[in-house]
């Protein structure tokens, strides 16, 4: 035999990188008796190459065998050559940063350092941000072996013509996947758990692209900046392909994640686990303020509608018109925009923006006495009724205590009427049935408080029949009302609107 060993036991582990293994220390330290000084290099590339792939013993004398039959070379050429051999990549080191990120990226390298009075070959793998460190095999004695630190290993890097070779540098990256460098090989270093690459970096509409185990990074070169795609957004973008490329990252949106493409966004709902696409209704997505006033997506646009968690868009040019010319994009599709319609014609609402309503939002109890001052004109000159309504407009202080003036409410104790609190469906129906008595207006009066199934025990029973056999209300379908749900904006329209033709015109 050309070389004897002798084997202790080499392990690997797991690090918390989705996929990605990485070499780390052997519970014993090994050492390899070579037959002459050179081994060094056939050995360290073994001890790479083959990390789990098959035992130590039998990697090294592969390697050992490949180069004592002269198929690569000496030095850096022969490390290139042996990898290149095994089926592995390769990068030549050649400043500290590029060892820094060889390492962070999960790749090995086989480094040629000063030793004594001679150059010796050992395999560095892993690194540590904490300590900057990173861990050494060496396979002639095993006495370097450990965690040390990489600039003191820098330092101490081979100048030989024959260990820097043609590569122009003693120290070579090894790897298992494809190299991950420039801009986004910075942020790879920190996003590991997009996995192993798959790719070498390749051109994009925006820059450049690689793809990864579990998402793509994208390079815009306009921007200078690094986009991510990656969990629910990728695997929707994958059969969407397009929206183009990402330009904007992650961010937090009203129902989970939303990320910004070059046509059109994505977002990925946390609680259905489902990724919605913006993309035929941008410009009207666009003209009502984005998420601000209709919300996240809560599906994919279908038959030219598209529902949001406030509102529904359609790309069908529709809008409601109200009679001062304003167009309202989030209501048509919406079976109560008549009721809408009625609010704005009456100025009992403005809508939310210039040209939203937000029919599927909740209404507030500053909201409600808003609205119903704007149809009774019942300001009062107090402003100070409640404690907690001191922030508010002089105007809305004098609509809220208006209401308390009249006995439509008298806020929800402790001298509080709680202004932001969402109106229930069972708190809707006091509001009208006491603003109808406060007009002098009681409509006809229920026969039975048992006009719904699930209202037997409510406290507010008697106000929801009332409504109920006025026409204000139906219900909500199974003879249920369902009053601890919140009042929408447009149940609220058609609550104020049945209330007015129903019981207060009358």
């Amino acid at each position: 035999m050309l070389v004897f060993f002798l084997f202790l036991t080499v392990s690997f582990v797991n690090l918390p990188y989705a996929g990605a293994k990485v070499w780390v220390e052997s519970p014993l330290p090994y050492t390899l008796f070579q037959r002459n000084g050179s081994d060094c290099m056939p050995a360290s590339v073994g001890m790479v190459i083959h990390q789990a792939d098959i035992p130590y013993l039998e990697s090294v004398a592969h390697s050992h065998g490949w180069y004592n039959n002269g198929q690569t070379g000496g030095g850096a050429d022969g490390i290139v050559g042996l990898s290149k051999m095994a089926g592995k990549k390769t990068y030549p080191i050649k400043n500290y940063d590029d060892f820094k990120h060889i390492l962070k990226i999960g790749w090995a390298a086989v480094i040629q350092v000063n030793y004594g009075n001679t150059t010796h070959a050992m395999v560095a793998s892993f690194f540590d941000d904490k300590t900057n460190n990173t861990y050494i095999r060496d396979p002639y004695s095993g006495k370097e072996s450990g965690y040390k630190n990489i600039s003191g290993l820098w330092n101490r890097k081979s100048y030989t013509g024959l260990d820097k070779g043609s590569q122009g540098t003693s120290f070579i990256g090894v790897g298992w996947y494809p190299y991950v460098g420039g801009p986004i090989g910075k942020v790879y270093e920190s996003n590991r758990n997009l996995g192993e690459s798959q790719t070498s970096e390749w051109g994009s509409n925006t820059g450049k692209a690689q793809t990864f185990k579990n998402g793509r990074i994208y390079w815009n070169k306009n921007l200078e900046k690094a986009y991510i795609l990656s969990g629910g957004i990728y695997s929707k973008w994958l059969n969407n392909k397009d929206l183009g490329d990402p330009t904007s990252s992650e961010y937090n949106s009203n129902t989970g994640r939303g990320q910004i493409f070059q046509y059109g966004r994505l977002y990925w709902d946390r609680q259905k686990h489902l990724t919605y696409k913006i993309k035929d209704i941008l410009d009207v997505f666009a003209k009502v303020g984005y998420e601000k006033y209709i919300g996240s997506p809560t599906n994919d646009i279908k038959n030219g509608y598209q529902s949001f968690q406030k509102g529904i868009l359609n790309n069908l040019g529709k809008s409601l018109e109200t009679k001062d010319g304003r167009q309202i994009f989030d209501v048509i599709g919406y079976n109560n925009d008549d009721n809408i319609k009625w609010l704005y014609d009456n100025n009992i609402s403005g809508g939310t923006s210039d040209f939203t309503f937000s029919p599927f939002a909740g209404v507030s109890r500053v909201q409600m006495a808003i609205f119903l001052n704007n149809y009774l004109h019942s300001a009062s000159d107090d402003t100070n009724c409640f404690k907690d309504i001191y922030n508010y407009s002089t105007d809305i202080k004098q609509a809220i205590c208006g209401l308390k003036k009249l006995g439509i409410t008298s806020g929800t104790g402790g001298g509080n009427f709680s202004p932001t609190g969402i109106v229930s469906r069972a708190q809707m129906s006091i509001f009208l049935h006491k603003t109808a008595n406060s007009q002098g207006k009681f409509g006809v009066q229920p026969e039975s408080n048992n006009c719904f199934s699930d209202i037997k025990t409510n406290s507010a029973k008697n106000d929801i029949c009332w409504a109920k056999v006025n026409n204000i209300t139906n219900g909500t379908g199974s003879n249920n009302y369902s009053p601890q749900s919140k009042t929408t904006r447009g149940q609220m329209a058609t609550f104020i609107h049945n209330l007015v033709m129903n019981v207060l015109e009358v």
